[in-house]
């Protein structure tokens, strides 16, 4: 069996977590767009206090090393990209867009 760098291990475990990642790029700029910049501050600041608690816990307590910490960061990019998925509601039919934007915001 082949050993990979830690780098790679790494690189592998990132790339799961790609598409949330995008996902909480493009939100961010919807919140602005739809006057909510806030819950978008705080969908990044939870993502990041996700990333420090979850890296202090797999590195230190559970010693994984590299890879606890690229789970850490796909973990809580997948918790800043799904957030905003559960707050913004998409509407559909023929006439959506006409009416008006095709998503509204749910309220908290």
């Amino acid at each position: 069996m082949r050993s990979f760098s830690p780098t790679v291990r790494y690189g592998r475990i990132i790339l799961l977590a790609l598409i949330p990642f995008m996902l909480q790029n493009v939100f961010q700029s919807f919140l602005v767009v739809a006057e909510r910049p806030q819950l978008g501050l705080l969908i990044t600041i939870a993502a990041g206090l996700t990333n420090m608690i979850l890296d202090a816990y797999f590195i230190a307590v559970l010693r994984l090393g590299v890879v606890g910490a690229a789970a850490a960061t796909a973990i809580s990019q997948s918790i800043g990209g799904l957030i905003p998925c559960s707050t913004l509601s998409f509407q559909t039919g023929a006439d959506s867009v006409s009416e008006g934007p095709i998503w509204t915001l749910v309220p908290c």
